[in-house]
């Protein structure tokens, strides 16, 4: 066996591998996924799921019943079972979401009552 024809198929092999790396990391590209699985791209992420169990939306993938939650205040996945979405910001039953154009939090009506005064804006505030 010729050593030199042994180097010129690293070389090529080291190439090819190198440019198949650089197609399956660049962004906008097609992506292979495994099989069963799709490709989710969008705006808040990218990467394969498996559609029977979960759905994409815009990069976001939400399984087990999930449905996505994304607005000004975040992107995440929540159970509209167990909580509500307001804007981007997922709050568990009973909270309620308290939302100022500067910040977004969840209370407890029962214990607290949202504010948006200039010292705490969009804190929850304790009752006493």
């Amino acid at each position: 066996m010729n050593i030199r024809g042994t180097v010129t198929k690293v070389r090529f092999w080291w190439v090819l591998s190198g440019l198949l790396v650089c197609l399956l990391a660049t962004p906008g590209m097609t992506q292979v996924c495994p099989f069963g699985t799709a490709f989710c791209y969008g705006s808040y992420g990218a990467g394969c799921y498996n559609p029977m169990a979960a759905a994409c939306h815009d990069g976001l993938v939400c399984g087990g019943g999930s449905s996505p939650c994304v607005g000004r205040y975040g992107a995440g996945c929540y159970n509209p079972a167990y909580a509500t979405c307001h804007n981007g910001l997922a709050c568990a039953t009973p909270l309620q979401p308290c939302l100022t154009p500067h910040s977004a939090s969840c209370y407890d009506p029962s214990r607290a009552t949202c504010t948006a005064s200039p010292a705490s804006p969009g804190r929850p505030r304790h009752r006493r």
